[in-house]
């Protein structure tokens, strides 16, 4: 089988989600991980922290003799997920497609090449729904279906699983299921609004009149009234009644049924399955508790939003794309948001200061920092002191 069918599409879905039906008063439609990118508060929360994560940069780090961390540049790992992934894709556009599958399905899968040394030399995502995880005694298994139908079983060596929140540790939830009711009502709001602006913000209602109407003179005076005042096009036409007709409006206003404020409620909503802040996505109604200042929003996103994301990417990458002989080496990859953090000009420079007067970072450290070139001067490789700092210490 060649490995490049994983990418052609299928006939319908086969996720247990596309049968779990959110029919809770709202809505009776089936949901798929898919279509609920169609959802724009989810589309904005999937494009936020997939974009984020994915345009973060990789190092690869060495613990020396000294038990201290040393970038390693040129190593294989860092190229894999911070140049060529694959021959398909960059290094953003993978680990974005990474970020998405986890987001919508809690679980993303990619498929392992190696070279004759036993090292991997490439990934590749694969459709989540075609994967199919089980155990067999105590050991993992993984199918794979074709677009035939034929199912082919995978080395779990072979396979990079990255699990989202879960409580088996065999497969991560899929948000999209087990909030699917929330999505419905998301849903059935656009659609109510959508329909309303269609109809040109004009109520439905009921046409009364002082006489018994033939069912054909009844349908003609529905099509009517429609065809007259029904849509965009006719909003705010004339309405001319006669023969003593009365037009009575049956639906509630949009205003009287809140509907604004449910649809804002539900951004709020959404925003929360994806611990998103929302006025990250849009959604400024309120007073954000996420912090005053732009360096307070960041870091509490990156504190609560992408951390774990941050963590469960490193902790896989570290076991599945090291050798065994690198790990015990202590090679380690890290995905650095530092760049997230990052205050205001007047903020970053004031942090520098403090970390170069007491002696924590060098002044090429400091630098390097704001992606300075390095001095050539010897002291700026050295950790230095304020004199005054000396002085205090001495007198003590």
């Amino acid at each position: 089988m060649s490995w490049l069918n994983i990418f052609k599409k299928s006939g319908p879905y086969s996720t247990i989600s596309e049968k779990i039906s959110a029919t809770s008063g709202y809505t009776n439609w089936l949901y798929s991980e898919k279509n609920a990118l169609k959802i724009n508060a989810v589309w904005a929360c999937v494009q936020l922290i997939s974009q984020t994560i994915g345009s973060l940069p990789v190092h690869v780090y060495h613990k020396n003799d000294k038990g201290d961390q040393e970038k390693v540049p040129g190593h294989r790992v860092k190229n894999l997920l911070g140049a060529e992934p694959n021959s398909m894709m960059t290094a953003v556009e993978y680990r974005e497609a990474v970020l998405v599958n986890l987001l919508l399905t809690g679980n993303s899968y990619s498929l392992k090449s190696f070279n004759g040394g036993g090292e991997v030399v490439s990934v590749i995502p694969m459709p989540f729904d075609r994967i199919h995880v089980y155990m067999r005694g105590e050991t993992k298994k993984y199918a794979y279906t074709t677009i035939t139908g034929q199912r082919v079983d995978i080395p779990a060596s072979k396979i990079m699983h990255i699990k989202g929140f879960g409580y088996d540790g065999l497969e991560g939830l899929s948000p999209i299921s087990y909030c699917c009711d929330s999505l419905g009502y998301a849903k059935s709001l656009e659609k109510t609004g959508k329909a309303v602006a269609d109809n040109g913000m004009r109520q439905g209602g009921i046409i009364s009149i002082d006489a018994y109407l033939k069912a054909d003179q009844r349908e003609f005076l529905r099509d009517q009234y429609e065809d007259s005042h029904s849509g965009i096009d006719n909003a705010h036409k004339l309405m001319v009644l006669e023969g003593n007709m009365q037009f009575t409006p049956n639906a509630i206003p949009a205003k009287d049924a809140e509907f604004l404020g449910n649809r804002e409620f539900q951004v709020a909503e959404i925003a929360r399955i994806y611990n998103v802040p929302p006025h990250m996505i849009g959604e400024t109604s309120k007073t954000t508790t996420w912090g005053s200042g732009i360096e307070q929003m960041n870091i509490g996103f990156t504190t609560y939003t992408l951390r774990p994301y941050l963590t469960r990417l490193e902790q896989v990458y570290n076991r599945e794309l090291f050798t065994a002989k690198d790990r015990a080496q202590g090679y380690t990859v890290k995905l650095s948001i530092e760049g997230l953090l990052r205050g205001d000009s007047a903020g970053r420079s004031e942090f520098l200061s403090k970390m170069v007067n007491n002696g924590i970072m060098t002044r090429n450290e400091a630098r390097q920092k704001e992606n300075l070139p390095k001095s050539d001067q010897d002291v700026a490789n050295q950790l230095t002191i304020q004199s005054q700092m000396v002085l205090g210490v001495v007198n003590e």
